[in-house]
């Protein structure tokens, strides 16, 4: 039987629609069995001329209540569930793009981080490089004796170190009043200086920063911090000394 066989004043068992398939599929003795809108039945004692026992539905009621249903929201069941999965589809498509992003970002930052670390490997190299190329180049220029600080006032450049390695370079007029101001700031345990005329001082300071790059020279945004210098070599930088070390400190 089919839904326009129904004839409008019969009554009709649940089982003898079972047959009948609605637009979305179910069967419409499950509609009126669930559908929140569906007819109320009759019980086989109030139905004339009742075959079997359990619900009947006037065949008018159940005309009208599938047309209720096609002209209700539940005719779009279908087309909510194609937009549904064209909507998760879109929404797999966009996580795949946002993994992929992801994975780039990630990318870039272990590059990143690889260049940033090689970068920290070749500045130390080149702090060492030009470490020992002070210790033998300046042997007879570089001063330790805490006696010469402390008996006159030096000007000069200084040099801070913390287990050998040179960790600042300043300059005063006064070495010995500078380094007791930095000792309530800073943590070394020896010092160096090489002596040099006031109007010198600038050149001498900036030429061993940028040589030496020590880390307390060194601003938080990796910005080497010293005075501006014309000299590039060794060779230039003897030149504005002053005074040679002496044999026994």
């Amino acid at each position: 039987m089919r839904l326009n066989d129904l004839d409008i004043e019969k009554h009709y068992s649940m089982s003898s629609l079972s047959n009948i398939v609605l637009y979305d599929g179910r069967r419409l003795d499950e509609a009126l069995r669930n559908h929140p809108c569906a007819p109320s039945p009759k019980p086989n004692s109030e139905v004339p001329n009742a075959k079997t026992k359990g619900k009947y539905f006037l065949g008018i009621d159940i005309l009208n209540f599938v047309d209720s249903c096609e002209k209700s929201k539940f005719k779009d069941v279908r087309s909510d569930a194609l937009e549904a999965c064209r909507r998760l589809s879109y929404a797999k498509h966009e996580l795949e793009l946002v993994k992929k992003e992801i994975d780039s970002a990630l990318s870039q930052k272990n590059d990143a981080l690889a260049d940033y670390y090689d970068l920290i490997e070749k500045t130390k190299k080149k702090r060492e490089d030009a470490e020992r190329q002070v210790a033998s180049f300046f042997n007879q220029y570089m001063w330790r004796s805490n006696k010469l600080l402390s008996s006159r006032t030096v000007c000069g450049v200084y040099f801070l170190r913390s287990r050998g390695e040179i960790i600042y370079v300043g300059q005063s007029v006064n070495i010995l009043g500078r380094i007791g101001q930095h000792k309530q700031t800073k943590e070394f345990d020896s010092v160096s200086f090489v002596k040099c005329e006031k109007h010198n001082l600038n050149d001498v300071e900036g030429f061993f920063i940028r040589l030496l790059l020590p880390k307390m020279n060194i601003g938080s945004n990796g910005v080497v911090c010293g005075p501006s210098t014309s000299v590039e070599r060794f060779e230039d930088i003897t030149g504005l000394l002053v005074g040679v070390k002496h044999a026994a400190e």
